[in-house]
């Protein structure tokens, strides 16, 4: 674990952060074998030994400076494409959730709960409407996270969660929001549901109990993209979300998405 912690924070070993020292003559492993090794031989100690003094001395000195291959320049400039072209694409997204907001769509988004007691009561939905599982909450608990383990996933999210919250979409425009919410998700990284539930358990600490919260968050991409409509309302515009539903339609708030996650920069 510690090796892999240290090749993940620094892939290539630049800083020197591990020291191999190769105690037989098993085989190396492929996420070890392009690291320069020591051979810790019990014959070879000392002759080995200046090495692994010297890597320990100065990070300047080992390995051995090599002949560097110079940056391939036609691949800096393909990396660099794909970063604008992701930062375009998040300014058009910008453009257009702008040029709806101006129209004053009829689209309306609230939340409403389940709990393992009794179902969600609400009125009777309107004839235009899509409802979407957003996230879970287990408990507080070990047991809690053993007892996740054993449930089951259907198609209203994973049984046995205390509570269940669900996005409601209602209104002419349910479609189109649908579909600017996939587009706009879709440019997210597949992380974000764990970043999710990291910044509700954060939010929303004192309600959820002492410990550490067990919760889960829907990977669709719409739910993910109404995750983080309500949690940057809920952060940036407390007022505009009571009640469970939002006084600013999500249009709006997901222009509010972009200006506080800074998703387009």
């Amino acid at each position: 674990m510690e090796a892999g912690t240290f090749r993940f924070r620094d892939p290539l070993n630049k800083d020197r952060r591990f020291i191999p020292l190769r105690l037989d003559d098993a085989l190396i492993k492929g996420s070890l074998a392009q690291f320069l090794y020591i051979n810790w031989f019990p014959a070879d100690h000392e002759q080995e030994y200046a090495k692994l003094l010297q890597a320990c001395r100065n990070p300047a000195d080992w390995p051995l400076a090599a002949n560097p291959r110079p940056a391939n320049p036609a691949a800096l400039r393909h990396l660099a494409a794909l970063v604008a072209a992701r930062r375009k694409e998040w300014s058009r997204l910008r453009t257009d959730f702008e040029t709806e907001v101006r129209n004053y769509h009829d689209v309306k988004l609230s939340v409403f709960f389940v709990t393992e007691d009794e179902p969600a009561k609400r009125n009777e939905f309107t004839k235009l409407h899509h409802a979407i599982s957003l996230l879970q909450f287990y408990g507080c608990s070990g047991g809690a996270r053993e007892r996740l383990a054993s449930e089951k996933l259907t198609k209203f999210g994973i049984t046995g969660a205390e509570v269940s919250a669900f996005g409601l979409i209602s209104g002419i425009q349910t479609d189109m929001f649908r579909k600017m919410a996939h587009r706009a998700a879709s440019l997210l990284p597949d992380k974000v549901s764990h970043i999710i539930t990291d910044l509700v358990a954060e939010r929303f600490a004192d309600a959820l109990g002492p410990g550490k919260p067990i919760l889960v968050a829907n990977s669709n991409s719409l739910a993910k993209w109404l995750n983080l409509v309500l949690l940057a309302t809920a952060t940036c515009h407390p007022e505009r979300f009571q009640a469970g539903e939002l006084s600013a339609d999500q249009l709006a708030a997901s222009l509010t998405v972009l200006d506080y996650f800074r998703l387009d920069e």
